[in-house]
């Protein structure tokens, strides 16, 4: 990893935390939206084209 500044090295930890916070802060609506189309895969079958093994 190439570090031009430790501007660079705080706006990396920064844009990181911010992505773990917003995670943690959504992960409740994701799983209930996963969990509400749970068996659900529409016109596409849940293994496409699945190749024999011979």
């Amino acid at each position: 990893v190439f570090i031009d500044s430790p501007l660079t090295m705080l706006v990396t930890a920064i844009a990181s935390i911010l992505m773990v916070a917003g995670w943690y802060a959504c992960r409740h609506r994701i799983r209930h939206i996963a969990e509400t189309r749970d068996g659900y895969t529409g016109k596409a079958p849940v293994i496409a084209n699945r190749m024999p093994i011979s």
